[in-house]
């Protein structure tokens, strides 16, 4: 798991994208997707009851960037869709995410139920 952290207006975005155009050159399944976005796919895909089909499709990407960490945050259900999607790609893939925050400042934006496991699990090596 890759994480790009810096204040806005620094690149972060425009490094994510031309990594990501570089990893496709070299024929890797890569998809960019604001976490924003990807929260409201994973909510929408919920209440279709198409999560399933949707996280297994995220699950085949060799790369998964994921841009904005922290810009909007998330609810209880769309953090637990995040931190599932994050689960399916440990040792499957590789997940690049930007943002502005410091690892310790993710919990203002991803809700947590008094189970500090949720965040620091995923990225474990």
């Amino acid at each position: 798991m890759s994480f790009s952290l810096d204040e806005s207006g620094t690149g972060k975005t425009h490094m994510a994208t031309a990594l990501g155009i570089e990893v496709c050159r070299n024929n890797f399944r890569t998809r960019f997707v604001t976490c924003y976005g990807l929260v409201n796919e994973l909510i929408e895909a919920r209440q279709e009851k198409a999560l399933q089909r949707l996280l297994q499709r995220y699950a085949r990407y060799d790369l998964l960037i994921l841009d904005e960490l922290g810009y909007i945050p998330f609810s209880k259900e769309g953090s637990e869709l995040l931190f599932q999607v994050l689960a399916e790609k440990h040792e499957k893939g590789s997940v690049m995410i930007t943002t502005n925050l410091g690892f310790a400042d993710w919990t203002q934006v991803i809700w947590r139920s008094g189970n500090d496991r949720r965040i620091t699990g995923s990225t474990d090596p």
